[in-house]
Formats: structure tokens, sequence, C-alpha cells
């Protein structure tokens, strides 16, 4: 059985089970209640989190910017070969940066937003600061190198982002 007809089938049972619970298709679906139905909280509830679980999704994160920073270290890249245009690889490595960034504030930022579906809540007080400001530096960093290939910015402000990307990331070092 292929992986498509596993999801298929999936499917299909999970709508089956669904219409089976909402009564639909059933005898007693005619019978009328005399019990108001209980209605749902007006407002969901999320669960307190704890540092740990925070600190876990920022961990993630730095892993994948400690890999792609090794990279760019151990291809002598810089900022300023890029600016001189004889740095195609160390170019690529940037872009290559940007998408990791983004990818960071993706991650770090689905916690913190109620639209998403990976929404924790409100970070602990204790990090609540690092967090936010963990978000806005892995957002810039995206930016960053964004507007560099728009030509809006320089390779150093990119790498400067980038940075300050590290820098933070290296403030949760108490945490991880």
């Amino acid at each position: 059985m292929t992986g498509w007809t596993r999801a298929l089938l999936g499917a299909a049972l999970l709508v089956a089970v669904s219409a089976g619970c909402s009564g639909e298709g059933s005898a007693g679906a005619d019978v009328a209640s005399s019990e108001a139905p209980e209605s749902a909280p007006a407002t969901e509830t999320v669960a307190e989190t704890t540092v740990d679980q925070w600190a876990s999704i920022v961990a993630g994160q730095r892993h994948a910017v400690d890999e792609m920073n090794a990279d760019w270290e151990d291809a002598t890249c810089s900022a300023t070969a890029i600016a001189m245009g004889d740095a195609p690889d160390c170019e690529a490595y940037l872009i290559a940066m940007g998408y990791t960034a983004e990818t960071a504030a993706v991650a770090i930022g689905g916690a913190i937003n109620p639209d998403s579906d990976t929404y924790l809540g409100d970070p602990p007080a204790e990090i609540a600061d690092l967090y936010e400001s963990t978000f806005e530096a892995a957002d810039a960093a995206s930016v960053a190198v964004s507007d560099w290939e728009n030509e809006a910015a320089t390779p150093m402000d990119a790498t400067r982002a980038w940075d300050d990307l590290l820098t933070k990331f290296a403030e949760w070092e108490p945490y991880l």
C-alpha cells in the first residue's frame, strides 16, 4: 500500500468516524432534546508552559544557525569578499543564512503567535524579553539578507544582523 493510499484511507476513516460521532445518519438524530446543549468556553485557554519548553524551541533553531555559521566560517567567507565580487560561494552561503534565519523566525515566532498551529501562549516572565528579542533578531537577519539580495542593503548589513542573531542565541546559554 502506498503512502497516498494510506493517507486517503486514513482521511476516509476520519470522516466516517466524525460523521458517526456527530449523529448524522443515525436514528437518534431525529429525537429532539429538551436539554440545552453545552456551549464551548468563550476563549481557549493555553496551559502554563515552562522555561524548558521555550528553551527547547530556541535550542533547535540555534543548532541550525550554528551549523550554518560553521559552514560560513569554514569557507572563510566575509562580507568584504562578497562586496568585492569575487566570492560567489560566499554569496550562496549568505543566501542560505537568510533562509536559516527565516526558518528560525518562523519557528520561534510561531510559539508566540496566537494564529499559529504551534502557539504555546506567553513565555514565562523570566525569559519573555529574551524570547521576543530572539524572534526579532532572527527576523531582522532574514530581512537583512533579503534586502541585500534586492540590493537594498550591503553584505555588511546582512552579516551584522546575522552576528546579532548569534549573540542573541548565546544569551540562551544559561537555559540550554
